[in-house]
């Protein structure tokens, strides 16, 4: 063969980047991360909000305003975007104390609990200390709306199914009944309002694994070392598992208004259809919201309810005083509080009145009925409705599943 004669060589086939959301959302709970810290379970539900912030500085070592937006070199924030986002290296992991004492099943740990025998429930899941907002974010969107796509397990083993978005694919893992614990007993990571209650700890585990974290091949993914996500991603991932028919769309806040933002998202996508014309609309579709990964011009992200780089789930619209609001839900539950914005939420009680879950496309899920919701607003825990036109300025997109 001649020296000089080229041998072709057959192309390799490179999977296209389909997906086009950042993979790096993730807020630490600032209140997991400090029981973490101080090696002990705080009672925060009992502190006053100037005791909170007290503590919360001590623990995190940062000024309570200055926890929420990776520009300060928060610890709630990954080492990459703290880098990308300040500018320079820091070379410590925020994660680093967010270590299980052990890894156990939880004492009378049940999957689901009341009030939806059998089924997840939009209150339940709770972030840890992991940066996987985005995925509670998701479980709570779709208990909220299509709680058949998470299936309860008998355990003590508990199978597990995720879609690979770059191939196609449905990947499943087997996990046992261990979950991470700290000295007291309680979960680390995600955990539900009911200590007994494991389905979001359980389904964390399994998506760790999948992910392949460090340790994830004997069982004990180190979920403190996950590098964020995506919660639009998280809905597809979940969902798609279960039916391949599914897809999520993302629309972003960037250039429209709420109005044109309404139009973008489609009316259809809530329950009744005309949204804001209505003083009660629940979503039809899983939906999620997220925030910058650092406040933009003219915003501030400077409290633990809308947190710059952070996922939520949006639960649906609310209209009140002639105005329009969105109603969300912060993974961090119920210890955070609700924003402080002047003017920016709305106050009495939401209560939907449809009573029902959804299909695919928003066909009405006829198997399961679903209970009364009613949330008073002006309770700070967590769950909060937002003006829209601040929504439009603090959050970067809305993501649903249809």
């Amino acid at each position: 063969m001649s020296p000089n004669k080229m041998i072709a060589k057959k192309p390799v086939r490179r999977i296209p980047a389909i997906i086009p959301e950042p993979q790096n959302i993730g807020a630490r709970n600032p209140y997991a991360l400090a029981d973490a810290v101080l090696g002990k379970r705080q009672d925060w539900h009992r502190m006053g909000l100037d005791e909170k912030k007290s503590v919360l500085e001590r623990a995190l070592r940062r000024p309570f305003d200055q926890l929420f937006d990776p520009k300060h070199k928060s610890p709630l924030f990954t080492r990459n975007v703290i880098n990308e986002i300040a500018g320079e290296e820091v070379l410590t992991q925020a994660g680093s104390p967010c270590l299980p004492t052990v890894w156990a099943p939880v004492a009378g740990g049940l999957y689901f609990r009341d009030p939806l025998t059998g089924r997840g429930y939009v209150q339940d899941p709770v972030q840890g200390c992991g940066v996987d907002c985005y995925l509670v974010a998701a479980l709570t969107a779709i208990s909220w709306v299509s709680p058949h796509l998470l299936p309860e397990q008998a355990g003590p083993a508990y199978t597990f199914s995720f879609w690979n978005l770059t191939t196609g694919r449905k990947d499943t893992v087997n996990t046992d009944n261990r979950l991470p614990q700290d000295a007291s007993g309680q979960c680390v990571f995600a955990h539900s309002t009911d200590p007994t209650e494991v389905w979001p700890a359980h389904i964390e585990k399994g998506y760790g694994v999948w992910k392949a974290l460090p340790g994830a091949d004997r069982g004990e993914p180190d979920l403190a070392s996950d590098t964020g996500g995506n919660p639009v991603t998280a809905l597809a991932q979940i969902a798609k598992a279960v039916t391949a028919t599914y897809a999520s769309t993302t629309v972003t806040t960037a250039g429209r208004t709420w109005a044109q933002m309404l139009t973008a998202i489609g009316s259809n996508k809530f329950d009744p259809a005309n949204t804001c014309n209505v003083t009660y609309s629940k979503t039809k579709f899983p939906m999620v919201a997220y925030t910058y990964e650092t406040a933009p011009a003219d915003v501030t992200y400077n409290a633990d309810t809308i947190v710059a780089n952070h996922s939520y789930a949006v639960l649906g619209l609310y209209r009140s005083n002639n105005k329009c609001y969105i109603v969300l839900r912060n993974p961090y539950g119920p210890v955070a509080g609700d924003p402080a914005i002047a003017g920016s939420l709305a106050g009495g009680t939401w209560t939907i009145q449809t009573n029902r879950y959804f299909l695919k496309g928003g066909a009405v899920n006829n198997g399961i009925p679903a209970d009364t919701y009613s949330v008073n607003l002006a309770d700070n825990d967590g769950t909060f409705a937002l003006d829209t036109a601040v929504f439009m300025t603090h959050f970067k997109a809305v993501g649903y599943l249809g």
